[in-house]
């Protein structure tokens, strides 16, 4: 039993090991792009004040993009004298709105950034070693299938903690230097963050077992993390839409099933549970059965899987 649970560690550090240098890279992007998104919020000024609901109505109030839009209404109208008179009026945020902006921007950037650079890497961890030939010689070892497959899953994991712990500081960071009057969500993003890692390493590594390829796996992964921000963007939108069709007189009855349509995204549900926490919990177990959905058949396909040598 020691010697299968020290075998087992090994796999977790050789894994660790051998993909760490892939990391380095993303790891300082994913420092510099996020740091600067978030330090961007501090060029702002932001006051407690509260947004005038009452000028439009809108239907998705679990959407962040909602409360802009009520933003920028309340602001024109308030501002309209000024701009007769020839005044530029200033522009002061609410914090609610900069609470807002750290979510769309550095956020989704690190749910897309970390996403991305995991899949591809799941994707290569037993399809690349199958090219290699390298997989039928760690299959023969006393490790079992089961064991080699989670120490993999385990590995790409632990290289995911540094970009999640970082981000982890830099929304504490933010909310206690910036929006201290505000909710703060630090441990909710520490916790997305995470359930969005091991979510992308599940995809990735089932992708892995799928293909042959390495190069085919992380194509359709990183296709994969295009399609889902892609649906996520367009959740945010759905509210600017509906503002335009109301202007026009248009019907908006499909966006309702365009929303729903945008729930299949992670980065979708991610960001709801973040903005509205009390959508956390619900959340969560729903990306955790999906993890669950893509890591067991991708195990168990694993472990059925004819190895060449």
């Amino acid at each position: 039993m020691r010697s299968l649970i020290s075998g087992f560690l090994s796999l977790v550090v050789n894994e660790t090991k051998r993909l760490i240098k892939g990391f380095l890279p993303s790891y300082a992007w994913f420092g510099v792009l996020v740091f600067i998104s978030a330090y961007a919020l501090f060029a702002q000024e932001y006051i407690n004040m509260s947004i005038g609901r009452s000028l439009i109505t809108l239907n998705y109030p679990n959407n962040p993009m909602t409360e802009v839009l009520l933003y920028i209404v309340s602001f024109a109208v308030k501002s309209s004298s000024d701009v007769l008179a020839g005044n530029v009026p200033k522009m002061v945020f609410p914090v609610s709105i900069g609470v807002i902006f750290f979510l769309l921007f550095p956020y989704l950037l690190s749910l897309t950034l970390m996403g991305n650079q995991i899949i591809k890497k799941a994707c290569t961890t037993i399809s690349g070693e199958e090219e290699k030939k390298t997989l039928f010689v760690m299959a023969s070892s006393p490790q079992t299938r089961q064991s080699i497959f989670i120490a993999k899953f385990t590995g790409l994991l632990l290289l995911a903690l540094p970009m999640i712990i970082l981000f982890y500081f830099i929304t504490n960071w933010v909310f206690t230097s910036r929006f201290s009057s505000a909710f703060n969500p630090s441990v909710l993003v520490l916790e997305m963050l995470f359930i969005n890692a091991v979510l992308f390493a599940s995809a990735g590594m089932f992708l892995s077992v799928i293909f042959n390829n390495g190069k085919k796996a992380a194509w359709a992964g990183t296709k994969l993390v295009t399609v889902t921000a892609a649906l996520t963007t367009l959740w945010i939108m759905i509210p600017f839409m509906e503002f335009v069709l109301n202007l026009t007189n248009n019907s908006t009855d499909y966006l309702m099933y365009l929303e729903k349509l945008t729930w299949y995204s992670p980065f979708t549900l991610e960001l709801m549970s973040v903005y509205d926490p009390s959508l956390f919990a619900g959340h969560f177990i729903i990306l955790t059965a999906a993890s669950a959905a893509l890591f067991i058949p991708g195990m168990v396909i694993f472990i059925r899987k004819d190895l060449e040598y």
